[in-house]
């Protein structure tokens, strides 16, 4: 009787209908997950766009800021010149305010001169001492006047001093001497008058004061 050989067959894969689905949830899962990270990249892209447009913007306002106080740098350096000026020029009035503190208005003086002295007299010589001291009544005198001249009479003498003395400025106006001429009447005589504080002239003495 003759061998009958049996032949194995061969094994075929058969794809179920629930393994397609495992391999289509699969699939579709991987897409979703390239998608989200494909947004995820694009969402930091942006970010990163705008983080270096806030950076380029910051660094742009620094670099303004830095030029603005350079500039003020500059300005103030310049300033510090001018303050070293007005430093010195203070200084200056302060000490011109401590020698002119018994400065006399000489201008002043010879200007109420011209303006009181009465007509009837006239005036050979004036000189001035500008010597602080007292009077002889103790009061204070920033300097004595010492005048030369002659009037008309007696009278226009006694005249003569008692509008000296009403001159603000001049204090104890006295008469030195005085003598009558014989042939035209003529009186010629020498008169002192001490200056008090209404003739100073007040230079460098106050804000706004002249300098010198």
């Amino acid at each position: 009787m003759p061998l009958v050989t049996q032949r194995e067959s061969d094994v075929s894969i058969n794809l179920l209908p629930s393994d397609i689905k495992t391999k289509q949830a699969t699939e579709q899962r991987f897409k979703i997950a390239v998608a989200v990270a494909a947004g995820l990249l694009v969402i930091l892209g942006i970010i990163t766009v705008f983080a270096r447009l806030q950076i380029s913007s910051a660094q742009r306002t620094l670099r303004d800021e830095q030029t603005k106080a350079a500039d003020l740098r500059t300005q103030v350096a310049a300033l510090h010149e001018f303050q070293e000026m007005k430093d010195t020029i203070d200084g200056t009035k302060t000490v011109l305010a401590s020698v002119l503190q018994g400065d006399v208005s000489w201008t002043r003086f010879l200007d109420d001169l011209d303006t009181h002295i009465p007509d009837d007299s006239w005036l050979t010589n004036v000189s001035v001492t500008a010597t602080p001291g007292t009077t002889a009544l103790g009061d204070v005198s920033l300097g004595t006047v010492q005048y030369a001249g002659n009037v008309k009479t007696m009278p226009g003498l006694a005249n003569w001093l008692d509008t000296m003395s009403g001159i603000k400025g001049l204090e104890f106006v006295y008469l030195s001497n005085g003598s009558k001429n014989s042939t035209d009447g003529v009186v010629t005589f020498t008169a002192t008058a001490n200056l008090n504080s209404s003739m100073l002239s007040q230079r460098c003495q106050g804000e706004g004061s002249q300098c010198p």
